[in-house]
């Protein structure tokens, strides 16, 4: 199911639902492994954050962030 918008609509869905609850800001791991996940967060307006977590300290790890609310 690659390219129907699936991830996208998703990811949308998360931010209105994160908004609805009062959060200003979304922060998200995933790895570099994963290209095709950082390029869709980068598209959707996210951008590198601190390392946080469980992960913080494996080098694959990306950290992105984005303000959702307004």
């Amino acid at each position: 199911v690659r390219r129907r918008g699936l991830a996208k609509t998703l990811l949308t869905a998360a931010e209105a639902t994160a908004r609805e609850l009062g959060y200003e800001h979304l922060w998200l791991e995933t790895g570099l492994r994963q290209p095709a996940a950082v390029e869709l967060y980068r598209a959707a307006g996210y951008s590198p954050v601190a390392r946080f977590g469980q992960f913080a300290h494996e080098s694959e790890s990306v950290y992105l962030g984005r303000r959702i609310d307004g």
